[in-house]
């Protein structure tokens, strides 16, 4: 009976062990004429429930499928720049990559670069963080208080004000600007409107909030780099006891 109960504790303890594992990840890869390059992740886990959540809303969101795919001559299919006549042509992925920032038993955050087609060229970053156990997204809700959201919010548009001011002093002084100061002022400040607290990626042991481009691709140069950083121990103040489990515990 001793000896039933053991086992049984010792195949507990393996089950738990392995569904709170870290992901693992393969990479579903396409080249084209040498020249148009596709990386995607595809994650792995005993936790087959989480894994595929996370699948789900990585394919669907990234690369527009309404099914998890894995073969490489499809799962790029609908996401994809197809350069041809008038009935094949097809905005879209002309390239791209990723990678793991954190793959812990608790948390799963990735960065995605890639450049789309239209128009013109485009370049862009996009993060996604995942709490590993479940497969769900997080959000600055699931990581901070409703006070501190706040209270971050605050932080983050104040931080970004300081930049934007900087940079539109050195604008006046280093550039001919004179005929955009107007445009160049609202369109920051339009910018700076949101806070976007959702869009943030989770690092080891920081955590950077993202902000898109300000202007469009004719007036980039105006642009310039809203991102801002904060180690995990600045922001405590503002954590729920969620956020601090996921971000502050040693896993």
């Amino acid at each position: 009976m001793i000896f039933r109960s053991i086992l049984f504790v010792l195949a507990w303890q393996l089950v738990n062990n392995n569904l709170n594992a870290q992901l693992t990840v393969t990479t579903l890869k396409l080249v084209r004429d040498n020249e148009e390059s596709y990386s995607f992740p595809l994650v792995h886990s005993l936790n087959s429930r989480a894994a595929q959540k996370i699948n789900y809303y990585l394919q669907k969101e990234m690369l527009l499928n309404d099914t998890i795919l894995t073969d490489t001559n499809s799962v790029f299919e609908k996401s994809r720049f197809i350069d041809g006549t008038d009935s094949l042509w097809q905005s879209g992925l002309t390239s791209m990559g990723y990678e793991i920032e954190v793959n812990s038993p608790q948390v799963f955050s990735l960065s995605f670069e890639f450049e789309t087609m239209g128009a013109y060229p485009e370049n862009y970053t996009r993060y996604y963080n995942f709490h590993a156990q479940t497969g769900a997204r997080l959000v600055a809700k699931d990581l901070f208080t409703p006070g501190g959201i706040v209270e971050l919010k605050k932080t983050l548009k104040k931080k970004r004000q300081k930049r934007i001011n900087e940079w539109r002093k050195e604008m006046d002084t280093t550039y001919n600007v004179e005929n955009d100061v107007e445009y160049i002022k609202e369109t920051f400040r339009e910018c700076n409107a949101e806070a976007d607290e959702d869009n943030f990626i989770i690092m080891k042991n920081v955590i950077v909030f993202a902000k898109d481009y300000c202007f469009p691709h004719v007036a980039r140069p105006y642009d310039i780099s809203l991102d801002v950083e904060f180690a995990f121990r600045k922001i405590e103040r503002f954590l729920s006891s969620n956020g601090k489990m996921l971000l502050l515990q040693k896993h």
